[in-house]
């Protein structure tokens, strides 16, 4: 058998990236019988036996890095097999401060890691720190990069969504003139009940406020979120004369959702994340449950753009949440799209975080 390069990751992000760095490398470059791919996309990687075989034949691994102990075990494993054979290996950390979650990585396998990729620089020395022996480059994150690159203007995504009907019948018809809020749900149905809830109540004390006027809110439920769509009615109704849609399903992409927005009211999803690319304003709203599920996720609650300003956190309180709704909706976040460009600046061109992964990988080939 030929030695391959070993793509694992369970979480879906690291999932999508690795499945796009294997159909980068097969495409351009013809290294597609190289690649062995074990990728969870947010499930749990069953077929041990087959991952220890193709590790124990690599030339090089390359894993996420899940933060969540329960999904790092196809991870920790790999890493840990390619150690005790003497496989170069590394790690990928897609997103904001996660390569400071790998405490349930043993300090050995921490140690002799090879390579770190990083989604961003901020990292940079507290990875130094958790592997010492390893060469990191900031690579950026491939999915964030696309967003720079998105073919829909606002006016063109409203045109699109208008005349379909969210999962309760009720008709989309968006005007320029409108003041689109994305109000955008993580998988778990508890945080999203608050989440948009709050926004509800938000709405609720928005009586007399110019602001509310041709407003109208998307709840946007993860498509990961397996609720009975009932669940959801009471978001459909009316608040204080704002109208309210639950949108769910291939009828509305949460990009085209976010790109169709002028805020997005997020609960540290990748809408976030798209509409900060697409300068858009962001209000980071937080819950105690959300807090708590995070820290216990991600092994630590710090949240960079909230640190950098990139994005205005809000910390579950309701009339400060109606406030700062109203706030952005009037200023379009000015401030907010500087801080955003400095700390995610757009890519020179699209492509160029895989073209750095594949570099940085070719010499093991």
């Amino acid at each position: 058998m030929a030695k391959s390069v070993v793509f694992v990751a369970e979480q879906e992000a690291p999932s999508q990236v690795f499945a796009r760095l294997a159909d980068h490398i097969a495409g351009r470059y013809g290294h597609g019988g190289w690649l062995a791919c074990h990728l969870g996309y947010g499930e749990k990687i069953s077929s041990f036996p087959r991952l220890a075989r193709d590790v124990a034949e690599a030339v090089c691994v390359l894993a996420g890095v899940s933060p969540e102990r329960g999904l790092a075990d196809a991870e920790v494993a790999a890493c840990g097999t390619a150690h005790v054979n003497g496989i170069p290996y590394g790690l990928y950390a897609d997103t904001w401060s996660r390569a400071r979650g790998t405490m349930h990585y043993p300090r050995e396998v921490r140690a002799a890691a090879s390579f770190i990729f990083l989604a961003d620089e901020c990292d940079k020395k507290a990875v130094r720190k958790r592997f010492p022996n390893a060469t990191v480059t900031v690579t950026g994150n491939p999915i964030w990069e696309s967003f720079f690159f998105s073919e829909d203007t606002k006016d063109a995504a409203r045109a699109l969504l208008s005349g379909a009907c969210d999962i309760f019948g009720n008709r989309i018809a968006f005007t320029p003139q409108d003041s689109v809020i994305l109000c955008a749900g993580g998988t778990d149905y508890a945080e999203n009940v608050l989440h948009f809830g709050s926004v509800m109540n938000a709405f609720a004390m928005s009586r007399g406020q110019l602001w509310a006027k041709n407003a109208a809110v998307v709840f946007a439920p993860h498509r990961r979120d397996f609720s009975e769509p009932e669940a959801y009615r009471f978001f459909s109704r009316s608040a204080n004369g704002v109208r309210t849609f639950v949108a769910q399903g291939s009828a509305f992409p949460i990009s085209r959702l976010t790109a169709a927005s002028d805020l997005v009211v997020d609960a540290r999803t990748l809408a976030g994340v798209e509409a900060m690319c697409l300068r858009k304003p962001v209000i980071d709203f937080c819950t105690a449950l959300s807090i708590a599920r995070y820290r216990n996720g991600n092994g630590y609650s710090r949240f960079e753009p909230s640190l950098r300003g990139a994005v205005h956190t809000v910390y579950g309180d309701t009339n400060m949440l109606a406030f700062s709704i109203q706030h952005f909706l009037g200023s379009g976040g000015a401030g907010m799209r500087e801080r955003q460009e400095l700390f995610m600046p757009r890519p020179e061109r699209k492509g160029s975080a895989l073209e750095k992964m594949y570099e940085a990988l070719k010499r093991f080939f």
